[in-house]
This record gives structure tokens, C-alpha cells and sequence, in this order.
């Protein structure tokens, strides 16, 4: 259908009127982009639209602009900076009236709330389907964290997934149990240690000392200069306690001798992790071990010993922690520092539609709501127009827990009081912890429908287990204990300087307290997984995916481990799933790639090949994003996959912040399966961005004559920056990185967009593209795709910017091409006027636009010239004009590359059937040829650009297409014969997978 259209301006030196046919649609402005007059402090590009702070022109007041159509829109009261943060793929946070708000640009209006609302109702809906679940279970709310978005540093338009973490621990205090073990075998007759002096503890030895002694010899008068013999003929016991004294006495800490595994060891139980900061250093003969258990699972048992008052100690729980933990909405104490616990329940049914609580605003928190405030809200109602003055919801439709979620936000923000929503007796309830009392303090006055109870937390609590919703803090006392209060010595493992559990620290001779400590190392299970606003989660710790390689008893195998946490191979190996996200947290359309830390145990003694630690590997995750099985009622995803990640040895190097003073992180994307690492090498004034691609891979070890999934790197090609020749003095990550952002964008589609000395390039995966010349004063750069940017910049004096985005003024609504100046619609011809119609002898009219003819359908620009040999852009369509004027159909080969154009004229992208035939055109209309992932899947185009279906040789190795031209991997049944592909496809031959032996030729023997 043709419609019409007004005026094109557009905006390169060499414009779509005259340009030739020599280029790609996308490529044929490389040549100049014509500077503009204008001063940009930030600015964003989208599709046909953009947003700056500043304004055009060679003078104007500074204000922030929505360009859409033809119409530069002010927003009032509205800024953009440069570091305004972009979100899903529509959204730009800005600051509008003073208020953090989202502004729609494909819509050009503010969505009323901000980047944390969004993660708010995020957090609150995935709870609501967790809860739903077995594995999580009905008091979820308390420990699931909303963690990091999945955003590359610099920030592009894409996916929302967020990273949380159900940790079933978090609250509850952690103490570290350090063990010294001194028997370990020794060529040398002396050891020792470093230790640092406790605060409040007065020695002549200074406030650092390092303690020697023998475990071996026998020499009574070798004493150190306190008059403590240092020599123990033997009698490791004896040694042990000569130096579990010197932590109590010098250091403050409670050690114990104790045993394990038969042996002597000192046990230290303390807030903190001793080695390194109060064990400083030891000689290698000595052996130290730092461990972590949940203080509820330490106990102390008596050595029917009595204490001061002569009283048999039988049980000590260790409940009184001084340790703070952070909860999901800010610092909150342990219970042990708690007390009061109030709970707000607003189910009463009533017969008043309408609610409302008095609050009175916190000390530190500035609101225009005043010093005190009544809310007023509906449980029942239903009407989304009214709203608080500060734009909030105030009804809710039936949904009590979202009510509650709004009066726990209101004490969170408007009081500074920690409130979240839990589940009480099947029900949703506001609860807050506090070291005061708030109801009639801080909760003024509230209607007769919403009941407020408060109670006063005693100095120990009732068991724990994870059906006690509402108790975060995890401190409880084990069952059946006492708590020991009567000689105040009850801060066992703390820096007091004190004997704390009674016994003499002066007589130089038992360090045994009268207690020992029973400890139980087993913590609640730790979840993560990824949500996305949409609503769409995963659970990622159920399955790993990963192809084990170890040795034991000198013999070296492979085992499978599909899922974490279950024993697998004669051994029973078990991964363990102890970290995700710390290392690498990106993503690109069809997967999320993340980091993830593995401890692997085993009833046998096993070497894991090329390990990270003891036992323990580094992988990156590669998940679909497609959701998959249910596993005990959660969504888990369809496809994982674990590859070693020292597979590239230098790949952690990569992603520091600061390597060198030369070599820094930018960041790390990912595109079409492959991870980009984004590197800046300031050496010399080379002053270049690297970009380094990691691929994945199935390959076999040399080494070890297994295969092994790991990282690996492609290719690292580099580029000068708009900075070439300049000395940077800056060393400083962060600094380095906030100079570097201007001359580099990632864009919508995760492609590298690089600002270099008046050219503009882009990554093509083995090198970079010059796509623009630009003015040498351009110093900013913003890209939304190949089709959509702008770049900014100033020489000092003079400012401008350039952009290959249309401005210009359609009057049409539609979408497709228009006629102009004749009134009358046509559809390749059909209903429109003859050549004669629409060529008039007046010449007063300047034709415009598309004009139908009977050669065919011919473009004139807003002056009345006729376009011809020149590629043009109408209502975000491509079309070709040939050398006589005439809009091109079909194939055409331009410069030696094939496009495809409708018969509407417009550029095919994507795949294109020709009877038979399938064809894949890229953005820019190029046909593709050799492999091509579309959608996560691989399909390879022949030189003529048919797609490919069966068997197919490429570099040496054969691989499988279906009939739907997507690569095949696993196992294939072809025929009569079973044949195995490995991930990339590629058909594993002359080799074993899982026990089953292939052929030279592929064939399953």
C-alpha cells in the first residue's frame, strides 16, 4: 500500500538523493555524516528517535529534548546526564522534578516510577510464585535477595534478568573455626608463628611477636623471655597448648586443644577470621584451616568442670553474637540485639471500604509529607487513577499482600524502620525490628480494622528452623541448652582479653576452659537463579552439566555430574554449588553466561584435573533462557552447560578491573554465543580498545586423552581511540573507565560501537569496520543499531553533533509508503492514476514522495527531484532506485553482494523463501553465506546463499543439518547408523563418548 509522505532531510554529506549504488543501505553513508550546529552535554539514541541534554543550534538555553518525528519535544523539569542508565528496551532513567522516573521512548512519556520500583515488584511477584513451590516453601520472603541486574558496566538497551539468591543461612550469625594442627610431618627441629597482640592486652613482647618453639627437641632451659619453656620432646599435646596459651593470653581469643582425626589440634571459635589478621604467619610445617558454622550449631560440652560459683556446667549455647548481618532491605541487628518485634495485620475484614495509618516521618528522611503523615488506603477498590501525591498507588483490587507491601514501603521510606512483608498463620503480615518500641512512637494512630502487637524479645529465642517465618536472625539456642549467664562470661571467641570460660591464664599450665566445642559444619541450602521483569524465572542450582576430569589411584576418568548436590561415579563425587555471579554476570538473546564457583567432595581421594583451588573449579555457565523441568514445583532452565574456565588461562586477568597500569576492563558483553571482553591499553598514548572473543568448545586434552569443556579465545583485535597519542597519567580503574565511556557504545543488538579520531567503527566479530567519517571536534558517542546514532563533541569553541537518524516530518500514521500531492492510494499499481494523473503541467506543484508511472514506482524528494541510482530510507524501510529512476524488486547484486528487495520494493532482512529455497539476509540486507546463528541455532548458507540440509564438510569436519537447517549436535541416528556431534556440531570420530566407541569414520561401533 502506498501512503504519503511529506519531507526527508537527511543528515549525511553525501545524501540518500544522490548516493550511489556502491554501498550497502547500511554502510553507503560511511563516507561523512554532515556536523550540525548544537552543544549535547548527553545524549541517547533509538529507533528513528533520540534524547539530548543541551541544545541545536548555534545558541539556545540547556533543556532536555525528545526528538520523534519531525518534533524536538521539551521535557520540563526533566535532565539527562551522561551516565543516565538504560533499561529494558524502551526505558532511560532520568531525573524528572527531582524524582529518579523512567521515560519511555518509544512512547515519549514518564512511567511514573523509577529503576528500584521496577525491582520492588520484581522481588514481591517472584515471591509470590516461589512460595507456590516445594523447594522454597512459605517463608521465602525472608531470605530472598534480589541481587545485580545482568548489564554490561557501559549500558545498553536489552533483556532485564535479575540474579537473586534464596539463602536459608542469611541472618544468621556465622562463626569461623580456625584449627591449627602442629603434627604435620617436619624436616625442620623448629616452627613458628606470628601472632598479633589483642586490644586491651598489655605485653612486653609489643603488639606483633613471632612465638618460635620445638615440638622435637628436649631442652628445659631454652625458655622465651617470659619464662615459658619452648621445647616439648615430642609431646605434640604439650606444644599445642604452649601455643593455644599464647592466643588466650596475647591475643584474647579462647583456643582449645581438642582432637580430630586423632590427632591434637587447637580450636579457636571466633567472630572473625583469624589467619591473616591476627595469625599473621607461620613456618610451612604448620598446618591452619579456617572454616565457617552457623553459630547455633556450635556447642559446649562440659568437661565436668565447675565454674566460679561451683555450679557443674553441662551445656553452653552460644547465643549471644555480636555480629550485624544485612537483610534484604538495609542493617538490621541479631535478635540477641533486637527488642521488640511489631506486627502489623491489616486482614480484619471490615465493612469501611477505606483505611488508613498515622506515621510519623524519620529522623533522617526528608518528605514532603511532613513531619507526621495519614495514609489512607483500599484493600477492595479498584481504581488506578487515585493515586498519593507522590504518585503511589492507594488501591489494590483484593490483593491484601500487595496492601501490605505498600504500608511496609511507606515505614521503610517515609520512618527508616526495616519493615518487610512475611506470612503469619497462612496470612501476609508488615513486620519491623527495633531496639525501641514504635507502636504510639513512630506508628501515631490507626484505624480499628488493622491490629498492631508488639512484642519484647527476650535474651534467647526458641529453636530455629526454616518454618519460623518472620525470624531472620537465625540465633537460636540448640534444643535442650542453657544459656549461661551468671558469671558474664558468656562471649566465647571474642577479642576480650578475659578468660571467658573460667579457666587460669596465669598459672602457664592447662588452657582447657571446662568446655568443649561440639560443631556441626551442615548450613541450609543456598538457591540462585535468575527472574526477569516479566515475571519469567529459573532456578540454576539444580544442574550442572559438567564433564568432571580427575584422577584417583593414579588412573585418570571422566565422569558426567548432571545435577549439583547428588553423588555420581564409584567415587561418590558431589559438586557443590558455592558461589554464582561473582566472577561474570552477561547475557545475549538466547542465553545468560555466568560465573560459578564449585567445591567437589568424593568418599575417595581424588585430584580434579587443572583445579582453581583445593578440589574446587571455576566455570561459566552457559544457560538458556528458554525455562525447561520443574524440579520440586520451580522452574529450572531447558539447557545448561559448565565449561572450565581456566580453559583460557589468562580470561580472569581479562575481566579485572585494572590488570596494569596499562591494561584495564571496560566490560564484557555477549552476541550470538561467544562473550566479549572489552579491554583498554593506554601503553605509550596507544590509547586502543581490545576486544577479546571466548568461545566454547568441546575439545580433547592432549594431556590427559580425555575431552574437556572449557573457554577459549577466538580472536583479540584492537582499535585506536578519538585519544591516539595522548598520555594518560590516570591510573585509577574507575577513573580510566568514566575518561573511556564517550568513545565507545554497545548497542541494542550487543554489537561494539568504537569512536576513533573522526571515524566511527564497528566490530564485525574478527576486526572493526570504518563506518563513519565525522568532524574531528566529535568526542561522544551513543548507538541504538546500525541505523540509529548520534555522536557529539566540541573543540573548545566550536560545538556540533551528527547523527544518521531521519529527521524529518511525516504527516502519514502508516507505516508503508505514500503517494503525495494526488490523493489517490495504490498497491503496485492497483487503484492508482496513470503516469499521465500524476504528472501535472502546473508547474507551481512540486511533486514529492512516491509517484507510480508506467515504467514503475519513482521517488522525488521535498524540492521535486527525482532520485535515481541511490539507495533511500522512508518510514524506516530501504529501497533501491536504479540509474533510470525506477524502485528495483528481486535479487540485485550491488558491489559484489546480493540483496533481496520485496515486491513492495522494501529490503528483505531475516530469512526469505524462493520456491524451495531459504535464504538468510542480514541487517543490512546482505545475503549471508557459510554459518549463521539465528535464535541460539546454527544453519549454513552455500555460496549462493541457500540454506543447507544433510551432511556437509566445512574445515575439515563434517557436520549435520536437519531438515530444517539447524545443526545437530548429540547423538544422530542417520540411516542405519548412530553418529555422535560434539556442541559446535562437529562429528566426533576415531574417539569414545561415554563409554561408547565411534569409528575413523563416525560410526557408533
Amino acid at each position: 500500500m502506498i501512503k504519503r509522505i511529506n519531507k526527508i532531510i537527511t543528515l549525511v554529506t553525501i545524501t540518500t538523493i544522490v548516493t550511489t549504488l556502491s554501498s550497502s543501505p547500511i554502510a553507503f553513508a560511511s563516507d561523512a555524516l554532515q556536523e550540525k550546529d548544537g552543544n549535547f552535554n548527553a545524549s541517547v539514541a533509538y529507533s528513528n528517535k533520540y534524547l539530548y541534554d543541551g541544545y541545536r543550534g548555534t545558541d539556545g538555553e540547556e533543556q532536555t529534548i525528545y526528538y520523534n518525528n519531525g518534533k524536538y519535544n521539551e521535557l520540563e523539569n526533566s535532565d539527562a546526564y551522561d551516565d543516565s542508565i538504560k533499561y529494558d528496551n524502551r526505558y532511560i532513567e532520568l531525573d524528572n522534578n527531582g524524582k529518579e522516573d523512567l521515560f519511555n521512548l518509544q512512547t515519549g512519556k514518564f512511567e511514573g516510577e523509577d529503576i528500584e520500583d521496577q525491582k520492588f515488584d520484581i522481588r514481591r511477584d517472584l515471591v509470590k510464585k516461589l512460595k507456590e513451590t516445594n523447594r522454597y516453601g512459605s517463608n521465602i520472603t525472608d531470605y530472598l535477595q534480589l541481587g545485580d541486574r545482568i548489564s554490561s558496566n557501559k549500558g545498553s538497551f536489552g533483556d532485564v534478568w535479575y540474579k537473586y539468591t534464596a539463602d536459608y543461612n542469611y541472618g544468621q550469625a556465622i562463626k569461623y573455626v580456625t584449627i591449627i594442627n602442629l603434627a604435620t610431618n617436619s624436616n625442620d627441629e623448629w616452627d613458628n608463628i606470628t601472632l598479633k597482640k589483642g586490644d586491651g592486652i598489655t605485653s612486653d613482647f609489643g603488639d606483633s611477636y613471632q612465638f618460635w618453639f620445638s615440638v622435637t627437641s628436649n631442652d628445659p632451659t631454652n625458655k622465651e623471655t617470659d619464662g615459658i619453656e619452648k621445647t616439648y620432646n615430642g609431646d605434640i599435646t604439650a606444644a599445642s597448648k604452649y601455643i593455644a596459651k599464647r592466643l588466650k593470653d596475647y591475643c584474647g581469643y579462647d583456643a582449645e586443644v581438642t582432637t580430630e582425626n586423632g590427632s591434637p589440634v587447637i580450636q579457636i571459635i571466633s567472630d572473625e577470621k583469624l589467619e591473616g589478621t591476627v595469625i599473621t604467619g607461620h613456618n610451612s610445617d604448620i598446618s591452619i584451616e579456617s572454616k565457617m558454622a552457623l553459630a547455633k550449631n556450635i556447642q559446649y560440652v562440659s568437661d565436668d568442670t565447675k565454674n566460679s560459683n561451683g555450679a557443674v556446667r553441662d551445656m553452653i549455647a552460644d547465643n549471644y553474637i555480636s555480629k550485624t548481618v544485612e537483610s534484604v532491605y538495609g542493617t538490621t541487628t541479631t535478635d540477641s540485639a533486637v527488642k521488640y518485634t511489631t506486627t502489623i495485620d491489616i486482614n480484619a475484614e471490615s465493612d469501611h471500604e477505606w483505611r488508613n495509618i498515622t506515621l510519623k516521618k524519620g529522623d533522617d528522611v526528608t518528605s514532603s509529607f511532613g513531619d507526621t503523615y495519614q495514609f489512607w488506603f483500599s484493600i477492595t477498590a479498584d481504581e488506578s487513577g487515585n493515586l498519593e501525591s507522590d504518585g503511589e498507588a492507594k488501591t489494590y483490587n483484593g490483593d491484601v499482600e500487595a496492601t501490605a507491601e505498600y504500608i511496609a514501603g511507606r515505614i521503610r521510606d517515609y520512618c527508616g524502620y526495616g519493615a518487610q512483608v512475611i506470612e503469619q498463620d497462612g496470612k501476609p503480615v508488615i513486620q519491623i525490628k527495633s531496639d525501641t518500641k514504635i507502636d504510639g512512637n513512630i506508628i501515631i494512630s490507626y484505624d480499628d480494622n488493622i491490629l498492631v502487637k508488639t512484642e519484647e524479645n527476650s535474651s534467647s529465642t526458641d529453636e530455629d528452623d526454616r518454618g519460623n517465618s518472620g525470624n531472620s536472625s537465625g540465633e537460636d539456642a540448640p534444643s535442650g541448652s542453657e544459656t549461661d549467664n551468671e558469671d558474664g562470661d558468656n562471649n566465647s571467641g571474642t577479642n576480650s582479653g578475659e578468660n571467658t570460660t573460667g579457666s587460669d591464664t596465669n598459672t602457664g599450665e592447662e588452657t582447657s576452659s571446662g568446655t568443649h566445642a561440639i560443631i556441626n559444619y551442615d548450613k541450609e541450602p543456598i538457591y540462585y537463579g535468575f527472574v526477569n521483569n516479566s515475571g519469567k524465572y529459573m532456578d540454576v542450582s539444580k544442574f550442572a552439566n559438567i564433564k568432571l576430569i580427575y584422577t584417583v589411584n593414579g588412573e585418570t576418568k571422566t565422569e558426567k555430574i548432571e545435577k549439583f548436590g547428588e553423588k555420581y561415579g564409584n567415587e561418590n563425587i558431589v559438586a557443590n554449588l558455592t558461589d554464582v555471579g561473582s566472577d561474570l554476570l552477561t547475557q545475549d538473546s538466547t542465553y545468560i553466561y555466568v560465573s560459578a564457583n564449585v567445591e567437589f567432595t568424593s568418599d575417595s581421594d581424588i585430584s580434579i584435573a587443572y583445579p582453581d583451588g583445593t578440589n574446587s573449579k571455576k566455570y561459566i555457565l552457559k544457560i538458556s533462557k528458554a525455562v525447561g523441568d520443574k524440579v520440586d514445583g520451580a522452574d529450572t532452565p531447558k539447557e545448561v552447560t559448565a565449561y572450565e574456565m581456566n580453559g583460557e588461562s589468562d580470561f580472569l586477568s581479562w575481566i579485572q578491573p585494572k590488570l596494569s597500569n596499562d591494561w584495564y576492563n571496560l566490560d564484557v558483553c555477549a552476541k550470538n554465543g561467544n562473550i566479549y571482553v572489552i579491554r583498554f591499553n593506554k601503553d605509550g598514548g596507544n590509547n586502543k580498545i581490545q576486544v577479546n572473543q571466548v568461545g566454547f568448545e568441546t575439545v580433547r586434552d592432549d594431556d590427559l586423552k580425555v575431552s574437556r569443556n572449557k573457554i577459549y579465545k577466538v580472536n583479540d583485535p584492537s582499535i585506536e581511540t578519538r585519544i591516539k597519542g595522548q598520555k594518560l597519567t590516570v591510573t585509577d580503574a574507575g577513573e580510566i573507565r568514566n575518561l573511556i565511556r564517550p568513545y565507545y557504545s554497545i548497542d541494542a543488538k550487543g554489537n561494539l560501537w568504537v569512536l576513533g579520531l573522526k571515524k566511527i567503527y564497528e566490530f564485525n566479530g574478527n576486526g572493526f569496520d570504518e563506518k563513519y567519517t565525522i568532524p574531528a571536534k566529535i568526542s561522544n558517542l551513543d548507538v541504538y543499531d546500525g541505523n540509529n546514532l548520534i555522536a557529539w563533541g566540541d573543540n573548545g569553541t566550536e560545538y556540533g553533533y551528527v547523527t544518521n537518524i531521519n529527521e524529518f516530518s511525516s504527516t502519514s500514521d502508516e507505516k508503508d509508503l505514500g503517494t503525495e500531492n494526488n490523493g489517490n492510494e495504490g498497491n503496485g499499481g492497483e487503484g492508482s492514476t496513470s503516469d499521465k494523473d500524476n504528472t501535472s503541467s502546473d508547474e507551481s506543484v512540486i511533486k514529492s514522495g512516491w509517484i507510480k508511472t508506467k515504467s514503475g514506482w519513482q521517488f522525488f524528494d521535498e524540492s521535486g527531484k527525482q532520485v535515481k541510482d541511490s539507495w533511500i530510507k522512508v518510514n524506516e524501510k530501504w529501497y533501491v532506485i536504479d540509474e533510470n529512476g525506477i524502485m528495483r524488486t528481486g535479487w540485485i547484486n550491488i558491489s559484489g553482494k546480493w540483496y533481496y528487495l520485496n515486491s513492495d520494493g522494501s529490503m528483505a532482512t531475516g530469512w526469505m523463501q524462493e520456491g524451495s529455497s531459504w535464504y538468510y539476509l542480514q541487517s543490512d540486507g546482505e545475503m549471508s553465506t557459510g554459518w549463521v546463528n539465528d535464535d541460539g541455532n546454527w544453519y549454513y548458507l552455500k555460496e549462493s546463499g541457500e540454506m543447507s540440509i544433510g551432511w556437509i564438510s566445512n574445515n575439515g569436519n563434517w557436520y549435520h543439518l536437519g531438515t530444517d537447517g539447524s545443526m545437530s549436535t548429540g547423538w544422530l541416528k542417520y540411516g542405519k547408523h548412530w553418529y555422535y556431534l560434539d556442541e559446535n556440531g562437529k562429528m566426533l570420530s576415531d574417539a569414545t563418548m561415554n563409554g561408547y566407541k565411534l569409528g575413523t569414520d563416525g560410526v557408533l561401533i
